[in-house]
Protein backbone atom coordinates (compact mmCIF):
# COMPACT_ATOMS: atom_id res chain seq x y z
CA UNK A 1 0.00 0.00 0.00
CA UNK A 2 1.33 3.46 -1.08
CA UNK A 3 2.09 6.00 1.80
CA UNK A 4 2.74 9.53 1.35
CA UNK A 5 4.64 12.39 3.05
CA UNK A 6 5.81 15.99 2.31
CA UNK A 7 9.52 16.13 0.59
CA UNK A 8 12.02 17.88 3.58
CA UNK A 9 13.22 20.11 1.12
CA UNK A 10 10.58 22.32 0.69
CA UNK A 11 10.56 25.50 2.69
CA UNK A 12 7.10 26.25 4.02
CA UNK A 13 5.62 29.21 5.66
CA UNK A 14 2.29 29.53 7.99
CA UNK A 15 0.04 32.24 8.22
CA UNK A 16 -3.76 32.32 9.22
CA UNK A 17 -3.49 28.30 9.39
CA UNK A 18 -2.94 28.48 5.52
CA UNK A 19 0.48 26.98 4.15
CA UNK A 20 2.51 28.85 1.50
CA UNK A 21 5.14 26.43 0.17
CA UNK A 22 8.15 27.46 -1.99
CA UNK A 23 9.55 24.66 -4.15
CA UNK A 24 13.18 25.18 -4.89
CA UNK A 25 13.43 22.94 -8.09
CA UNK A 26 10.84 24.76 -9.91
CA UNK A 27 11.18 27.88 -8.45
CA UNK A 28 7.57 28.76 -7.92
CA UNK A 29 5.32 29.13 -4.62
CA UNK A 30 2.40 27.50 -3.84
CA UNK A 31 -0.48 28.83 -1.94
CA UNK A 32 -2.72 26.21 0.10
CA UNK A 33 -6.11 26.40 0.71
CA UNK A 34 -7.46 25.79 4.37
CA UNK A 35 -8.35 22.17 3.75
CA UNK A 36 -4.91 21.62 1.65
CA UNK A 37 -2.98 23.01 4.23
CA UNK A 38 -4.38 20.51 6.72
CA UNK A 39 -3.60 17.56 4.17
CA UNK A 40 0.04 19.72 4.10
CA UNK A 41 0.19 19.40 8.50
CA UNK A 42 -1.08 15.44 8.17
CA UNK A 43 2.24 14.77 5.65
CA UNK A 44 4.54 15.76 7.78
CA UNK A 45 4.66 11.89 9.09
CA UNK A 46 4.10 9.27 6.25
CA UNK A 47 0.64 8.46 5.75
CA UNK A 48 -1.67 5.85 3.67
CA UNK A 49 -4.37 7.17 1.80
CA UNK A 50 -6.53 5.53 4.02
CA UNK A 51 -4.89 6.73 7.34
CA UNK A 52 -5.62 10.72 5.58
CA UNK A 53 -8.99 9.85 5.25
CA UNK A 54 -9.73 8.71 8.82
CA UNK A 55 -8.27 11.60 9.76
CA UNK A 56 -9.93 14.21 7.93
CA UNK A 57 -13.07 12.17 8.65
CA UNK A 58 -12.59 12.43 12.31
CA UNK A 59 -12.94 16.35 11.66
CA UNK A 60 -15.69 16.73 8.73
CA UNK A 61 -18.54 15.05 7.91
CA UNK A 62 -17.98 14.41 4.45
CA UNK A 63 -18.77 11.75 1.22
CA UNK A 64 -16.45 9.08 1.92
CA UNK A 65 -16.06 8.76 -2.39
CA UNK A 66 -15.81 12.49 -2.42
CA UNK A 67 -12.99 12.76 -0.01
CA UNK A 68 -11.01 9.75 -1.72
CA UNK A 69 -11.43 11.50 -5.46
CA UNK A 70 -9.87 14.53 -3.77
CA UNK A 71 -7.39 12.75 -1.59
CA UNK A 72 -6.73 11.35 -4.55
CA UNK A 73 -6.52 14.25 -6.54
CA UNK A 74 -4.24 16.27 -4.04
CA UNK A 75 -1.89 14.03 -4.32
CA UNK A 76 -1.60 13.38 -7.75
CA UNK A 77 -1.46 17.15 -7.82
CA UNK A 78 0.83 17.07 -5.26
CA UNK A 79 3.22 14.57 -7.02
CA UNK A 80 3.40 16.31 -10.03
CA UNK A 81 4.48 19.40 -8.28
CA UNK A 82 7.52 17.16 -6.50
CA UNK A 83 6.29 18.20 -2.60
CA UNK A 84 6.00 15.02 -1.77
CA UNK A 85 7.02 11.62 -1.25
CA UNK A 86 5.27 8.47 -2.17
CA UNK A 87 6.84 4.84 -0.43
CA UNK A 88 5.40 1.63 -1.98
Amino acid sequence: MKSYRRKDDITTAKLDALFTLFVVKKGTYLNLNSTSSMIWEFLESKLTLKDLKKRILDIYDVDNDTLENDLRSFLNEAEKMCIIDIYE
